[in-house]
């Protein structure tokens, strides 16, 4: 058995099926045996001048003499847009192209296995130092890294040939793949592979390879099934600990970070709807933070829906959803579903990107919400959830501690220790100090001009918003959100 192991360091596969033109968005899926073959020729030619014609042909017989299998990594299908010169017009004009391409996760790796061939030691290491050499596999944007896989492989194959009494179940479909002509042997299958692709067209008029055949393979239906995370836990029944959801913002429109309330309250407000489409129009606990009654859950085990200005330019650019429980599987396939947020009164959308649903350590940054640090600094105002103590005369009530019972240091100390009741491994909060306002890359924006007020509910104990810097006994990983409207996005802090 011989199998070779293909990951896509960008995440994407670009390749048009042979005989399609790239507008017709039709990606190729899996590579096809006879795009590998030639690569490999690219790279003995290019890459390895040094080997003979006689120890290369027999390697890239082998390869060629059957079909091979595959085992097809989860994807999906995107695509872009973009004008690209167009000579037959003159130099000032241009053509719109589809670039349709195979997306998936940049870890996951596609095996290539041919059950019956067997190479002998010096032409494995000659294969190995070939694929060692392979840079890209389809268009030069498809990055890849390829090996050669030693021993068993692990997992089933699910991609293969159809055979002559094979069929095509429900969960199967038939697709093409060019593959080389059983028999092709010696000079004339590398004269075969090394044909020019326009010469081809515009001189032989011919669409195939003269060598090549199409073999048609069944391929799971799912094969192009979305899936939500870097490390693909949307499969899981449930999300096992802490679970984001993250997205990033379309930078066609971004809120100012001033609107993180809003934001907050909108993206709530589209997760329950999606959750009540797919489920009967029940209400999700996690997903609302309110019990079958109607009344709000107490400990914060609901989910947090936290917009995040990440690279300090005073705009929005990140949305991330966050559950110390967990988000079971109806919640994950409710949070997938949100691609926008609409704030109506014809007001632009906000579009968002799904980057993952998967637990947070997945997620770790040293920047943003999610990051670990010791010392933490305000991002958006903390608002008081009491009523700072107050002498008859209006002067504060001092503690033995040098700070006004319940004033607004003395909350942030309070709401930690209820976080810390929650999740005893939390470190101590040592230091509180206030922090003026908040300091983005050109300019820093006061705490008071930001939105403090939910839209619904009862507003905080005071209309002043504070800022801090946080110092802990040990790091801390986030999001670290404390006060009133928290689960909004207010009181947010970012690592320093």
């Amino acid at each position: 058995m011989l199998s070779i192991g293909v990951r896509f360091i960008a995440g994407r596969y670009h390749a048009t099926e042979w005989g399609r033109h790239v507008n017709e968005g039709v990606p190729e899926w899996p590579p096809s045996p006879w795009r590998l073959l030639r690569a490999l020729v690219s790279c003995w030619l290019l890459a390895s001048p040094h080997l003979s014609v006689d120890e290369f042909l027999p390697i890239l017989e082998a390869l060629a003499s059957t079909p091979p299998a595959y085992r097809l990594p989860p994807a999906s299908v995107g695509h872009s847009r973009h004008y690209m010169p167009w000579a037959k017009k003159g130099p000032d004009n241009r053509t719109l192209v589809f670039d349709t391409f195979v997306s998936l996760e940049p870890m996951s790796e596609l095996v290539i296995t041919w059950p019956d061939v067997e190479l002998a030691s010096g032409q494995r290491d000659i294969l190995h130092c070939l694929l060692d050499k392979l840079q890209y596999l389809g268009r030069a944007e498809s990055w890849c890294e390829a090996r050669l896989i030693e021993g068993a492989i692990a997992g089933m194959r699910n991609c293969e040939p159809i055979t002559a009494d094979g069929e095509v179940g429900p969960r199967l479909e038939p697709v093409r793949v060019l593959c080389a002509k059983r028999g092709l042997a010696g000079k004339s299958i590398l004269d075969a592979l090394c044909i020019d692709t326009g010469h081809m067209r515009r001189k032989a008029r011919l669409l195939d390879p003269p060598g090549s055949e199409w073999v048609t393979y069944l391929r799971q239906r799912n094969a192009f099934q979305v899936v939500h995370s870097s490390a693909l836990t949307a499969d899981r029944s449930d999300v096992s600990g802490p679970a984001v959801a993250r997205y990033a913002m379309s930078m066609r429109f971004r809120p100012p970070v001033t609107e993180t309330l809003t934001v907050g309250e909108l993206a709530r407000r589209s997760a329950m709807s999606q959750y009540g489409r797919l489920n009967q129009q029940k209400r999700s606990r996690i997903l609302s933070g309110k019990d079958d009654e109607g009344e709000p859950l107490q400990g914060h085990q609901h989910a947090y829906y936290i917009a995040s200005d990440e690279d300090s330019d005073g705009w929005l650019d990140h949305l991330t959803v966050y559950c110390t429980s967990g988000f079971p599987r109806a919640e994950q396939e409710a949070l997938a579903k949100i691609s926008s947020l609409n704030p109506g009164k014809g007001r632009p959308e906000l579009r968002l990107i799904l980057l993952g649903i998967a637990p947070s350590e997945e997620f770790h940054s040293s920047r943003g919400v999610l990051g670990t640090s010791s010392t933490w600094e305000s991002s958006t105002p903390f608002l008081l959830v009491r009523h700072p103590k107050l002498r008859k005369d209006g002067s504060p009530v001092i503690g033995s501690d040098g700070v006004q019972a319940d004033g607004p240091a003395a909350q942030v100390f309070m709401e930690w220790q209820r976080r810390r009741q929650l999740d005893p491994s939390l470190p101590e909060l040592t230091r509180v100090e206030p922090v003026s306002a908040l300091q983005c890359l050109n300019r820093s924006i006061a705490w008071l001009a930001f939105r403090r007020w939910r839209t619904r509910g009862h507003g905080p104990s005071s209309a002043h918003g504070y800022g801090f810097r946080l110092a802990f006994a040990e790091p801390v990983a986030g999001p670290v959100c404390l006060g009133y409207g928290c689960h909004f996005g207010l009181g947010q802090f970012r690592p320093v």
